[in-house]
């Protein structure tokens, strides 16, 4: 999925979740005429103690839009465009209040207070030509600290500052994904910094909210995370960030190390019909242990296993030479075998190796009773011999004293 997609999906999924929320009922459809019979405040949220708008005098026609779960409320639009509450028994209604619309506004949304423009970045000087009108109600998505980014009701998206809006409750700032910076223009994001490295599908739309995690040594790349988690590489000029880029930690990547494209599913054997132990997420770092002609066993933290090397990207170019798997353990009646410091059965036991793990035999005791072996976790070790099956051939073996 390309990376404008799953932005664009992440936005949708929370308008949805929201709009689940603040739907308490889906019968009544359309609006309702009404008529001001005595004054009334019109204000931002179905509550007395909220912020209003202003008066409206008696006789005043006004068009309902909604109400409250309980109609003690409805949600109204003025003659000249304000959006706003007030008391069902402040007005005569014509028709069934029963047929509007159960709205309101969710605790993860908030309210237009005065005139909003949406600025593509959070800076007063990166422009911005949507307004919001008072009463607009907004998802609240992302925030940097100073600026939100918020989605309105026609999928407008952009940056404000928190003073034009009121919130059920200010505090559900403190709870949004808090970025550090965002897209300036248009940004491609790659799986490597490296612009003949691949890209993911698509591309960051102007003012998407990112965190940047790290620079390149000559900081002319980024690594970049968007909100649904997903990492990757982009030029720094491609971005907006808050602080000082050559503040950001320098990331590179050792030898044997590789970065997941997308997705790496991790198999317990070098083939697809073992067993799957894990799957590694887009930008993950791993370390590169074993290889065979197109699987690589990775590790990284405490997740390990055999994936396919096309799921890579080699900063390299391309896979470094590994040590090659060539055996594989096959005790009989075992779940696993010892793994020992010296090619005998009283020398220190250094870890063990599952039946069905594939190991890299590198040599051999003198008396044939013992290979030299070197297991996923890279630690050289002996393995009694006939607790292992070499791969058809395999040999000759050195000779290791």
């Amino acid at each position: 999925m390309s990376l404008k997609r799953q932005s664009l999906t992440l936005l949708l999924l929370v308008a949805l979740l929201l709009t689940s929320v603040t739907v308490v009922s889906a019968q009544g459809q359309g609006t309702l005429s009404a008529t001001v019979t005595r004054f009334l405040n019109v204000r931002i949220l179905p509550d007395v103690q909220m912020y209003d708008y202003g008066r409206l005098e008696t006789g005043a026609e006004v068009t309902l839009i909604g109400r409250t779960s309980d109609s003690e409320w409805v949600k109204l639009t003025t003659a000249d465009g304000i959006v706003g509450w007030a008391r069902q028994n402040a007005v005569t209604v014509d028709g069934d209040i029963a047929s509007l619309p159960v709205t309101g506004v969710a605790a993860t949304q908030g309210v237009v207070t005065r005139f909003v423009t949406l600025h593509t970045n959070p800076s007063t000087d990166s422009g911005g030509n949507v307004r919001l009108n008072q009463g607009s109600v907004v998802d609240l998505v992302a925030y940097d600290g100073e600026w939100l980014y918020v989605v309105a009701e026609d999928g407008s998206a952009g940056w404000a500052v928190p003073r034009g809006f009121t919130f059920w409750d200010a505090a559900v700032i403190d709870e949004l994904p808090v970025v550090n910076g965002s897209v300036d223009g248009y940004a491609f994001v790659r799986v490597l910094p490296d612009v003949q490295a691949a890209a993911y599908d698509g591309r960051l739309e102007p003012g998407t909210p990112v965190t940047l995690l790290g620079r390149s040594g000559d900081s002319e790349w980024v690594q970049v995370q968007t909100l649904d988690g997903g990492l990757g590489w982009g030029t720094t000029r491609a971005f907006r960030y808050l602080h000082d880029v050559a503040d950001l930690p320098v990331i590179t990547y050792g030898e044997n190390q590789a970065v997941v494209f997308n997705y790496a599913v991790l198999r317990a054997a070098p083939n697809s019909t073992s067993a799957q132990v894990g799957t590694l997420g887009r930008g993950t770092v791993v370390d590169l242990l074993l290889s065979t002609a197109d699987r690589v066993y990775v590790k990284a933290g405490g997740s390990e296993g055999w994936a396919i090397a096309s799921a890579l990207a080699f900063p390299g170019g391309g896979a470094p030479e590994l040590l090659a798997a060539n055996a594989t353990v096959t005790a009989e009646g075992f779940d696993s075998v010892n793994l020992r410091e010296a090619p005998s059965v009283d020398s220190a036991r250094l870890g063990w190796a599952a039946v069905g793990e594939r190991l890299a035999v590198v040599g051999v005791s003198a008396d044939g009773a013992w290979y030299r072996v070197v297991p996923a976790s890279r630690v050289a070790a002996w393995v009694s011999a006939n607790l292992v099956t070499l791969d058809a051939g395999v040999g000759p073996l050195l000779v290791v004293e």
